[in-house]
């Protein structure tokens, strides 16, 4: 039992290590990405500039990434391309459900790539009405990456 015990703190130690390590970019990518709900709600669209989402956010991007912002009429993508070659890049996308009623009319994804490297990852694909009960738009990964944060409904 204390042997089990010795092993789990040692374990954590590591394990907080490696976290600190290496900045964790998709939770400020996160925070930045809800951000586009409030924005487009005080503005009725998409912005890519990343200073009013820093605010609206709280949040600072983390370093060791280049960001940028695509916008379109129903989402955005907002990617996190490494500077060096041994991390992840990422991707979050925010839609507009049409289909949705009320407050929580979009719904957003953060995905991360599953292999390292600096290129833009796939971006994430919605696909309005696609559930068949509710007829909500179902949102979902690009090829070669995978969930980090979310699906969510805000």
């Amino acid at each position: 039992m204390k042997i089990g015990a010795v092993w789990g703190i040692m374990g954590s130690a590591v394990i907080a290590g490696a976290v600190q390590a290496q900045p964790v970019a998709w939770r400020p990518l996160s925070a930045i990405t809800r951000a586009q709900k409030t924005y487009h709600q005080r503005h009725g669209r998409f912005t890519a500039a990343f200073s009013p989402l820093e605010r609206i956010a709280g949040v600072r991007l983390v370093s060791g990434y280049t960001y940028a912002i695509r916008t379109t009429v129903r989402g955005a993508f907002i990617y996190g391309i490494p500077t060096v070659a041994s991390r992840r890049p990422l991707v979050s996308a925010i839609f507009i459900d049409q289909a949705a009623a009320g407050p929580n009319n979009m719904t957003m994804v953060v995905c991360e790539a599953r292999t390292p490297g600096r290129f833009r990852p796939a971006d994430p694909v919605f696909r309005p009405g696609a559930d068949p009960t509710t007829r909500k738009g179902q949102i979902a990964c690009g090829d070669g990456t995978v969930i980090v944060d979310g699906p969510f409904d805000l």
